[in-house]
């Protein structure tokens, strides 16, 4: 409770502080301003969305037990077996973590509680802390990549899905099915918005320029696959976010990238930057100047993967430019921690990653804060084209 204490005077002080510097705590966010946060709470994936009308959302809260600090997973590059580890972090759980983030950076109106809460999927590093965070940052409506039905029958076979099943029942927070196309399930706060969230994919059906298709044509759907991707547009600003889709790893993102059809500002990496998620067909085709991921485990990224980045082929003078919130950097003979040239070729890591868009949509800074809010480093601003 004191750090809490501590956080917001800083932070109150802020606007005064004139144009964000590093070494400053971020000024709040104003009217007019789109956020989109990447919390670093080293046990899963957790998002907050601050729209420019003041609407709030956050997008997946994981929670990883600590007393499960390794597994031993499959690279499909080399075929063998890998031990993969957590990056080591703080102790306190990532509900608390996330909320207390969001307690700090949330507008004063709407600081005690979320407009929405969206679960991509159903992966215990994206839906367990979901229970512990509503009891902190309550929020009024619950999106799911499906409806009430089928997660009572997966709640019988997953033990993740029965504790978001009993949370769900207990605290009556009825999910609504994610809709496809722009959506309007996501409304704004004040009148018409000047951004808008068109719903790509969701339980493996995907929105296309010939309509609803099913991307697994009858075959298992993929949980990875069935993450929610969304692209949101403010002025000449776009965001992908497609949860745990990858390309190739799964049916879906490939199909997605096609229907946006264009260059973006910016992205979330698919699947924490793990082996098989992030193809150079997708760089190339999009082209975002600034990519964040959330990763949390020592192979991600996948030094593999990021070669795909490092060689994909951009338009001249166009930015390429990659924010971690937690790489693995330990030195503890693992092939796959990131050493001080892999760090070089970063734009920015090792804290909670900031996108700022300005009032318009003409441009965007990025900023990786500390634990208090202050900033570590600053870049751009980014042009939107």
């Amino acid at each position: 409770m004191l750090v809490t204490v501590i956080l917001l005077a800083g932070y109150q002080s802020c606007p005064a502080c004139g144009k964000p510097r590093v070494g400053r705590v971020l000024p709040a966010w104003s009217q007019g301003e789109l956020d989109i946060h990447a919390i670093a709470t080293y046990k899963g994936e957790c998002w907050l969305y601050i729209l420019p009308d003041g609407t709030t959302m956050a997008v997946d809260c994981g929670e990883l037990s600590p007393k499960k600090d390794s597994a031993v997973s499959h690279d499909p590059y080399t075929k063998r077996e890998v031990v993969r580890h957590l990056v080591p972090g703080p102790e306190q759980k990532a509900s608390e973590t996330a909320a207390e983030y969001m307690h700090f950076f949330l507008p004063a109106a709407a600081a005690d509680s979320l407009d929405y809460m969206l679960l991509t999927h159903h992966h215990n590093d994206h839906m367990n802390g979901i229970p512990g965070l509503y009891d902190l940052m309550p929020f009024r409506v619950l999106l799911d990549r499906t409806d009430t039905s089928n997660i009572a029958k997966d709640a019988q076979k997953n033990k993740n899905v029965a504790l978001y099943w009993n949370f769900i029942r207990s605290k009556a927070v009825y999910p609504h099915p994610f809709e496809l196309g722009v959506s309007r399930q996501v409304f704004p706060r004040h009148g018409k918005p000047d951004w808008t969230l068109l719903g790509l994919s969701s339980s493996g059906k995907v929105m296309t320029e010939e309509g609803l298709v099913d991307a697994y044509e009858g075959e298992k759907l993929s949980e990875n696959g069935a993450s929610i991707s969304f692209l949101l547009s403010y002025g000449k600003f776009d965001w992908l976010a497609s949860g745990d889709a990858g390309d190739p790893n799964s049916k879906v993102l490939w199909p997605v990238a096609q229907t946006v059809g264009r260059k973006i500002e910016a992205m979330k990496v698919p699947h924490h930057y793990a082996w098989r998620t992030f193809s150079a067909r997708l760089i190339e085709l999009l082209q975002p100047q600034v990519m964040i991921s959330e990763s949390f485990w020592s192979h991600q990224p996948w030094k593999a993967e990021m070669e795909y980045l490092w060689n994909a082929r951009y338009d001249a003078g166009r930015p390429k430019d990659l924010f971690l919130t937690s790489p693995y950097t330990v030195p503890d003979g693992t092939d796959n921690a990131l050493g001080p040239e892999d760090l070089s070729r970063l734009a920015g890591y090792g804290g909670n990653v900031v996108l700022r868009v300005a009032p318009g949509g003409k441009s965007f800074r990025t900023y990786v804060l500390d634990g208090d809010g202050r900033i570590l480093s600053a870049h751009g601003p980014y042009v939107c084209h």
